[in-house]
Order: structure tokens, then sequence, then C-alpha cells
């Protein structure tokens, strides 16, 4: 389950992707739900996805632990183009293996309103 606080629309590709278009909306950005993980330990999330336009864009991210109150975030300065965004989950929040499932937010910032990228994958390894 997805909540999406941004402008989006679905991209065919190949790859097939959602373009999301940031705002000026406080966490403009994606907000998955019950990513799986209940009975693994991953050590990577990993994001696929291409930054359109031809500056590099700041993105956040958080996971959020469902036995936790407070999540763990980090910013990543991505250059133009298709890239595999490689996350250790140790940076994210040191509360791993998680047992209960996790919230992932992916977000811009003030600054990166007007800015899109594509959105292709999202996975743990």
């Amino acid at each position: 389950m997805a909540d999406i606080t941004a402008d989006y629309q679905h991209v065919a590709g190949p790859p097939p992707a959602v373009r999301i278009t940031l705002t000026d909306q406080q966490w403009s950005g994606l907000h998955l739900r019950d990513l799986p993980g209940s009975q693994h330990s991953f050590e990577h999330l990993v994001l696929s996805l291409t930054v359109e336009g031809d500056v590099p864009l700041r993105l956040g991210t958080s996971m959020r632990y469902w036995e936790t109150p407070e999540p763990g975030w980090k910013d990543h300065w991505l250059q133009p183009g298709p890239q595999e965004l490689v996350i250790p989950v140790k940076e994210l929040d040191g509360r791993y293996p998680f047992r209960y499932g996790l919230d992932l937010y992916i977000y811009g910032y003030a600054e990166q309103v007007g800015r899109s990228f594509l959105l292709h994958r999202v996975y743990l390894r």
C-alpha cells in the first residue's frame, strides 16, 4: 500500500515507473507501507530510480519500524540519470533485523519543488 504526497503519473517504461514530481506539501514524496521482512534479515534497501533533469536531486529516505516510535532517516544527493541507490539498513536505523515490518518514506525538500524522478523498483536484499 502506498500514499503519494506529490504529483505523480504512471510511466509505461521500459522499465515501468511512477514519475514523482515534488510539490510544496510537507514531506512531498511517497510513503510505502508494509514492506516485507517479518522473517528475514535484510542488509540493504535498494531504490531503482531515474533522476530527471540535469542537476543533482536531494532526496530523503526514512524507515519506521513498527516496534519503535522513532524513524531513522538519511539524505541523498543523486546525480541525474538512471541509478540504483543502495542504502545499508543500519544507516537508516540500528534496530534491525526488524521483526514486524516497516514503513518507508521517500521525500523531497522545499528547494526541490517541481523536480521529478522516476521510481522503478523498491526492494530489500
